[in-house]
Order: structure tokens, then sequence, then C-alpha cells
């Protein structure tokens, strides 16, 4: 027989594992190796044999505490053979047994049939439990549940047709299926409940504090005769109710004791009980403030016996008495619904207290701990009045040396706190701002995030903000940090900022290319202030004879700032400026010539100009244009030096500067058997390899395949004159392939059974589908191009067939996303429907063609299965929108470059 378990006896010195060992002293005798070893075989000869051999290894283990311990086998086996007669025999079996020589081998023989029937009945009883734990262990954990009680349903079933007393016809209860509709429990006024504020219900008991039971007990018993409405019977038929100002014990009634007996013990009054009752059932202590409007009088009211088990009561003494029977129903809501799951929020931080100016004349407050709780509703639907205000402790927040962290809170990993942090994108204070700013960089709030801070040589401070709005905030911590009234019960509201949307730039490199707004900090005044109307202005008025440059630097048309020492570099939609600028606490403009560079909007599809690219005091910048018709591939590289230290302008290699021939014969793109058409100039960067002392530009192009070209630039620049290096253009081997890829899936989409989504979204109407008595498929075939919204319509399924519905459907989009969809109980007509469902499709994939699958599930058992093909067009790389590129030569002379779509996802190339 072959084995595929290890016996191994656990608890012994016999194997190798990190337990206790039980048999140092002596091995198990067979009973205690059954309760030891992982496996009881089904042989009861194997499992002698086994434990034979756990003797022989227990002998030939080297165990320091059993090296001198002799073991006889036979004495072993003897004193087992006791052990049975005492523990598994009658009283005349052990008497037989008592005249029985042990060492005699005749006489052993003839009473070893008896210990083999006890042997095989104890091996019975210890594989039994053992095939049964799993099963029972298994029935203890669900019991309760529901798939509990339709196991239980489905055996009592088979035990009753399988059992003899069934005398019918032979039933299969192969398909036999159990559906259990759970119900849930919607109802949540369990604890902390107000009685003032709802009706009685037999689910709970709840009651408020009574102030008066712990410190005038006359004066509750006052309230008590009044609550009753005691009425004088002498001015019968009127009823008017005599309101008490002293106690009368004798008026008192029957249930205004704890017993309904009416009695002078006063232990046996309800209110004390009531009181009793506050003191076991709130979590916190209590205590009392009483106003009589010249003075109060405060102090602990009482001390709660059971803080931990008590601490969902914090206003009100309630207590769950009754769980509420089920009220909604799976199939009632429509199959989707999901029960609410709750949670007690318990925000940390240090708080102050202040009394009230204000307090209500000849009033009692009872209130929670001020020192544990402040002015909370906790899982009550209404607070209690409360003599304080409490403000939150300007301790409990970073100080001002943390930077921009400063007024999030102090935390360590035992905190557990609920707030929006202090960022440069999202505050707790300061939402509706004015426009007016402060000083502090930090309190830019819902203008987007920082993109970079720049500093010049005096210490003015210029911030380059990204435009991305999105805003996370407390709906009612404002007014905490302005020393107001806290209130609670307020949540973390997450919605559009104060002016109306929400944030555009969902990519890494929509952000990196979209216009941003500048700010400056004037180091002398500290004002924080926008570039256009900040004293920078005696700088760029100098650009009012243009009037679309200067529009352009007063409406923050701003690409990117930077600044170096007394130099500022501003590039705006259309135009490159780089101009000189002192600072005596005004703004001075300098004599010398800005450096001015113009894009070239006559073709701006292939016009571009670099960003910075400073080295060795110097910085350098590229203006690309188009040079000839919209088809000519031919491209001029002007390059602009500007010296910082000098303040000088160097044209490298410009128009003015190369012969009329020079940038025809250097950046002409045309290949000799023209697969290459350039139709746009998708991005340009400059860069410093200080390894070898070059540059290199890597330039990105796109064709009419809309496939990527890529021009690798490079130099060095000696005397002031550009030296090429490498001058290479990448372009795409298989356009063809590409080509033919695009134009088999356009064939398949103009097939008459194809829906053809290349244009666009739009709806998929499933086909015309009966309500199935037997299962049956249907394929739909769809062709789609980029990110494309797909609706599934349903208006062609019959979805109802005598009082049966189709209940649910299971989908596989055929592009590694699933969902599953319940129909909704229409209450009109009591029937289940399935609304039409959305896919959003996208282009990029490794496959031309994919499967997929819906599934419909039907009352009676039917299922439907409509067979999806979606064709994907994933030619067009546009969608992609590589926009941002990094190109670096290797050690080796390789050239390395990195390309980044919109959804941050890196690309990267090696050229070998």
């Amino acid at each position: 027989m072959i084995k595929f378990t290890e016996y191994i006896v656990n608890n012994s010195i016999t194997n190798t594992l990190s337990d206790d060992k039980f048999d140092v002293g002596s091995p198990f005798n067979f009973i205690e190796y059954l309760n030891y070893v992982k496996v009881i075989d089904t042989n009861d000869l194997e499992n002698f044999n086994q434990y034979k051999k756990y003797l022989e290894k227990w002998k030939e283990t080297d165990f320091d505490n059993n090296k001198n311990n002799a073991v006889n086998i036979r004495s072993i086996y003897l004193n087992f053979f006791n052990d049975l007669t005492l523990k598994y025999s009658t009283q005349e079996q052990r008497r037989f047994f008592n005249t029985i020589d042990f060492f005699d081998q005749d006489s052993l023989t003839k009473i070893i049939p008896f210990y083999r029937k006890k042997i095989v009945e104890i091996l019975n009883y210890y594989r039994e439990k053992r095939n049964t734990f799993q099963r029972e262990l298994r029935e203890k954990q669900g019991k309760g549940s529901n798939l509990s009680v339709k196991d239980q349903i489905k055996n009592n079933i088979a035990n009753f047709f399988t059992s003899p007393d069934y005398t019918g016809d032979v039933i299969s209860l192969s398909s036999l299926r159990i559906d259990v509709e759970l119900g849930y429990d919607t109802f949540n006024d369990y604890f902390d409940v107000n009685p003032l504020s709802i009706e009685a219900n037999e689910t709970y008991i709840t009651n408020d504090i009574n102030e008066n039971s712990f410190l005038d007990i006359d004066q509750a018993l006052v309230e008590v005769l009044n609550k009753n409405k005691i009425t004088l019977t002498e001015l019968n038929p009127y009823k008017l109710v005599v309101e008490f100002n002293e106690v009368n014990t004798n008026l008192l009634r029957r249930d205004d004791f704890i017993d309904y007996k009416i009695t002078n013990n006063t232990d046996t009054y309800r209110v004390l009980f009531e009181a009793e009752l506050s003191e076991h059932l709130v979590g916190t202590d209590y205590y009392y403030l009483s106003n009589t409007g010249s003075e109060f009088v405060s102090g602990k009211l009482f001390e709660a016996k059971n803080k931990a088990k008590n601490l969902f009561n914090i206003n009100f003494p309630s207590v769950m008495a009754k769980e509420k029977e089920p009220s909604d129903y799976e199939r009632n809501i429509g199959l989707f619904f999901n029960p609410t799951k709750f949670s007690i929020l318990k925000v940390d931080g240090e708080y102050i207290r202040k009394i009230k100016s204000k307090l209500i004349d000849n009033y009692v407050y009872v209130f929670p701990d001020p020192d544990q709780y402040g002015d909370v509703i906790n899982l009550s639907n209404t607070k209690r009045e409360n003599p304080f205000n409490f403000y939150f402790d300007n301790n409990s927040y970073k100080n001002i040396s943390s930077s921009s962290s400063r007024n999030t809170v102090k935390a360590n990993e035992r905190n557990h706190y609920f707030h929006s942090y202090q960022s440069v994108e999202n505050k707790r204070i300061n939402i509706n701002n004015s426009g007016v700013f402060p000083d502090s960089v930090t309190d830019l709030i819902n203008y987007g995030s920082v993109d970079k801070i720049e500093t010049d040589i005096y210490g003015n401070e210029y911030i380059q903000i990204i435009p991305n709005r999105g805003v996370i905030r407390n709906t009612s911590d404002i007014d905490i940090i302005q020393n107001a009234e806290f209130e609670s019960g307020n949540t973390i509201d997450i919605s559009e900022n104060r002016y109306g949307v929400v944030e555009q730039l969902s990519g890494f490199s929509d952000k990196i290319n979209s216009l941003k707004s500048i700010y400056i900090k004037d180091v002398i005044t500290k004002k924080l202030k926008p570039l256009s109307s900040s004293n920078f202005n005696t700088i760029y008025n100098k650009f009012t004879h243009n009037s679309t440059l200067y529009h352009q630097i007063t409406s923050s048309d701003v690409l990117d700032i930077n600044v170096y020492e007394d130099t500022y570099s501003l590039d705006l939609s259309s135009f490159s400026i780089v101009d000189a600028f002192k600072y005596d606490g005004n703004f001075i403009e300098q004599v010398n010539s800005p450096l001015i560079i113009e894009k070239d909007l006559t073709q701006p599809s292939f016009a571009y100009i670099t960003k910075d690219c400073y080295n060795n005091n110097s910085i350098y910048k590229f203006n690309i244009s188009l040079s000839g018709s919209s088809n000519s591939n031919t491209f001029r590289y002007e390059l602009y030096k500007f010296d910082t230290q000098k303040k000088i302008i160097d044209e490298i290699s410009t128009r003015n500067t190369e012969t009329s021939t020079y940038f025809l014969n250097t950046f002409n793109f045309n290949s000799p058997d023209g697969s290459v058409t350039i139709d746009k100039l998708v991005n340009s960067d400059l860069k410093y390899n200080s390894y070898d002392d070059s540059y290199i530009l890597t330039s990105t192009y796109s064709n009419t395949n809309n496939s990527i070209v890529i021009h690798y630039f490079n130099y060095r620049i000696i005397n002031n004159k550009i030296s090429i290096i490498v001058n290479d253009l990448f372009t795409n081997f298989n356009n063809t392939s590409i080509t033919n890829t695009r134009n088999a899936v356009i064939n398949a989409a103009q097939l008459t059974d194809t829906f053809n989504f290349l244009s666009g979204s739009g709806d998929l109407t499933l086909p015309s589908l009966s309500f199935p008595e037997d299962d049956f498929s249907r394929t739909v075939t769809f062709a789609y191009s980029g990110t494309t919204d797909i609706n599934f319509d349903l208006q062609n399924v019959t979805q109802l067939s005598a009082s049966m519905s189709l209940y649910k459907a299971e989908i596989d989009y055929g592009d590694s996303n699933t969902d599953t969809v319940y129909s909704k109980f229409q209450s009109s007509d009591n029937t289940l429907k399935l609304d039409n469902f959305n896919h959003t499709y996208t282009s990029f994939a490794d496959t031309i063609s994919s499967t997929g699958s819906i599934k419909l599930y039907y009352e009676n058992g039917g299922i439907t299965t409509i067979n999806l093909e979606p064709i994907k067009l994933i030619s067009d790389l546009s969608t992609l929108q590589l926009k941002a590129i990094n190109g670096q030569k290797t050690n080796n002379g390789n050239f390395v470059f990195n390309l980044i779509d919109r959804n941050n996802t890196l690309y990267n190339f090696i050229s070998t």
C-alpha cells in the first residue's frame, strides 16, 4: 500500500518538531500513542506495526533524558494490558483476569482475543473521531448562519426520503436546492436612547438621568407625584390636576415602588432604582452644575460602575431588551441590499473647556465627565445641555517649526486621529478664502498644489502652482482653530472646492505641461501676491509694447518659471523670456537686453521651445520649428544661450549664424523609402550629460500612422558652435503591419453582424432572448477604438414568465474585468427587473481580440449565455499621450530613453 502521509508522533522525542516532549522518561503506551500519532491507519494490524516502529525509534533516539532508561517491550505491552483491564473491562472480567499469570505463555495466549477485540473497538473510536472532527468543527463554526440553515433543511429532507419509514417512490435528490432569504435588522436605536425623543418600544429599556434622585430625594418624589397627574375627586367631573411642591408619600402609586407594593420603606422607591440603573448602565462618571443666577454649585453626581461595558451609553442609560425581528428582506429591496456597518469614532486630542458666559438661570446641568468627553452626541440622536464650551488645545497640533506640517495633530502609533491635514492642497480653516492671501505659502489653499518654489539671491520666493484644485476638508472643524464653540456630530466631507470645479489634471504629463499660477512672496513686506499684481510688474512692464507677450504674463499663461540668483526664466504659452533684475526693497529693471524666443505659430503642431538646460552659469534653449511645408519632414533647431553672470545672449545655432543649407542637411527626416511622414511634434527635452561633457536633445514626434518617432541629438559646444556626436532618428519598423491590423479591425467592424464603436461610445443592444426553458447561448461581436463607453441594452431580453423573473447577470467583459449585477424589485407588480449596465473599454492591450460572456440567471433555474467577442483597435497610440520623455547616453555608448504616458506608466527603450 502506498502512503502519502508520514507517520509522525506529536509531542514525542521521535519527531523533529519544536513541540513539547511528553515521552522523555518512557515511551507512550498504545492508547497514548493513538492520541499523539498524526495518522490512524484503516488497517488495524498496520497501526500495531507502526507502534512497534515508534518503540524502536524511541530506543534509538539520542535524547539526554532517556539514555539510561532500559526499555523492555514485553513490559510495555503487559502494562498496556493491565490498563485495558482496569479501564475497559467489566467487574466479572476483572475477577477472571486476576487469576491469569501474564508471565505464563499459555495463559497469555488464551486472553489475547479479548484484548484484540478491545483494541479494535478503541481504534474504531479514534478513527471515527478523527474523521468527524473537521465536519463537526465546520458545523459549530457555521451554526446560526444561513449556510447552516440550508444544510440542516437539506439533511432533514434527505433523511426523510432515505429512512426505512419512507415507502413511497424513489426520488432523486441530486438537483435539490435550498434557498434561504436573508432578513436584516435595520433598527439602530438600541443604545444611548433619549426617552423623550422616540416612542416606547419593547426592544430597549431607556431612562433619563434624574439628578434629584441623587441630590434631593424629596424633590424627586415631588416630581413623581406631579407626573402622576393627581386630581381632586371632590371637584368631579372637572379634572383639576394638583401641582405638588412638597412630598406626600401616601399619594404614591404601586408602580412608584420597585416591587409594586406600597410601603413606608424608602429603599423600595422606584426613583432610587432608576438612579442605581444609571450608575450601572452609563460609560462615564456624571457631574452636575446648578445655576441660581448669581452663583452656581457643582460636583460629581455619581460614579459609573462599569465604564468599559457601557461604552455605547454616554448620554442616556439604555439597554437592549430584545432583538427586533428582521424588517427587511432581500427580495423586498431588490437582492442588492447590504446592511450598513456602524462604528464609533473617537477623536483623541487635548482640549480645554471654559464655562459658558450665559447659563440658564435656575437650571441644573447634568453632563458627562468633562475631563473625558466634550460636548458629544455618541450613539444618541440628541445631546445634553452642557455648561462648558470645549476648544481643541493648540498644544495638540504641531507648531511652526514643523514647516508645512504645522497644525497637523501630534500623533504616535497608539493614536487614532480623524483629521484632514493642513497642507498646500487641503486645510481645515479658511475654506471660504476671500482672496486676500496671508503670509504663509501653506495658506494658498484651494488653488492647486505647489510644483516648486524658486528663490532669488535676495530671498524673494517664487511659488509655482499646478491648478489641480481637489480638496478634502472637515465640515465643522473650521471654527475650532478660531476659538469658537465645538459642535460635534459632523463628519469628513470630500467635495469640490470653493471654485465649484474638481481636479481636471488626471495624468503626470497633464500636470507637467499645464499652465501654472505664479505667486511671489516679497522678502521685505512678507506679502504673498500673484505675479500679475505683485511689485514684479516693474520688471515685466517693459514688454507692454508686445501686447501678446504682456497678456500671457499678466493672465498667468505660464508653463514654467526658474530663477538663477538675479536672473529669471519664464516659459509662456508661445514665448520664452530670460532677463535680469536687481532688488533693494523694490524690483529694479536692468539695462541689458532680455532673451525673447517666440514660438512659430504658423505651424503650431511642429513648434516647440525646450525648457531650461542650465550648465556652467548659462541657460540653453532650443526653438524648434518646421522648415517648409507641413509634409516636408525638415526642421530648424535653433539654439540660444544666456550667460547669467555676464547677462550676454549668444545665438549658437540660429538662422542668423548658420548657412542656408545647414538645417536642411542636418534635420531632414525624410527616409529614402518615404516610410516616415511626421505630422506632429509632441515633446522635446534638453539635458546636459556630465559624463562626456555633452548635451542630449530628445524629441518625440508622431507620424501619420500615429506611431512614435524619436529624434536623438547628441552634441558638444566647442567655441560656441555645435559639434555633432550622434544625430539619429528612431522609427517604428512595423508601420505596415500596424496599418494592416487597423484595416482588418475596420473591415470586421463594417460587417452587418458586428457592433461598430470605432467612432465613439454607444448602445450595444443584446439580441432577442426568450425566457429559457433550457440553457442556450448566443454570440455578440463588437469592435471599438480608444476609450469607449458601451451601454448594454436589455430591451429585447424577456425577463418575466409565469411569475418567474430574471434575477442576476454575471459579466466577463473580455478585458480582465468582471461584474455581477442583480435585478431590482418592482413594487408596482411584485417582480424583478434587470436594468441596463455600462462598461468602459480602453484601447491599449496585448491582443487584437478577446472573449467574454454575459450569463443571465432565471428563477426557474435556466441560464442564458451571451458570448462576447470584442475586437480592439490597439494600433492607435495617441490615447497614451506620450509627452514626458527622457534620454541618456550610457557608458558603452548606447542610447537609453524613457517614455511616460498619461497614466504614469513608464516605458524603457535601450539601443543595441
